[in-house]
């Protein structure tokens, strides 16, 4: 059983990572919302993953380091903001990106607050070396020695939340 959860675990990580790993070229209109770039892709997982943490954060007060759903979460959101740091702030990169986020949040990203947490996403988690990450996941443990890094980011902009 716990070979099959690693094994699981372990494709569902190199499918985040691919899928949040490139950057795309924007096919968003201006008339409409709806888009196929990598960015709002990357900008939904982020988002999703932003809610999934803030719902296990605010029923405990804390971040569950034991969970590798919350792991696996977490890396979702570094793979998302090593997709965005390069872009610009008023390219069609960001825009996507940003639009992906508050859908993918279901809306605990606001367009007021989807500026400071993208620059929090980029300036904290960028450069982080997922590595630690993968393993941890790979072998079903939470040995990872950024966990706990990713975590204090990802408590940072737990905070501009006002939900």
């Amino acid at each position: 059983m716990k070979k099959n959860l690693i094994i699981a675990l372990t494709l569902a990580l190199a499918m985040v990572m691919t899928s949040c790993g490139s950057m795309g070229t924007s096919t968003t209109s201006s008339a409409s919302t709806a888009t196929t770039s990598a960015n709002y892709t990357a900008g939904q997982n982020a988002g999703q993953a932003l809610r999934n943490l803030y719902t296990q954060y605010k029923a405990s007060g804390k971040f569950d380091y034991t969970n590798i759903n919350n792991i696996m979460s977490m890396m979702q959101i570094v793979a998302a903001a090593q997709t965005i740091k390069e872009a610009g702030k008023n390219t069609a990169a960001y825009k996507d990106f940003s639009k992906g986020l508050i859908l993918g949040s279901t809306n605990l990203v606001t367009q007021s607050t989807a500026d400071n947490v993208i620059s929090t996403l980029t300036s904290q988690l960028g450069n982080v070396d997922t590595t630690s990450l993968q393993n941890a996941v790979s072998k079903g443990t939470t040995a990872a020695t950024n966990v706990a890094n990713v975590a204090n980011s990802v408590s940072s902009i737990m905070s501009l939340f006002s939900k």
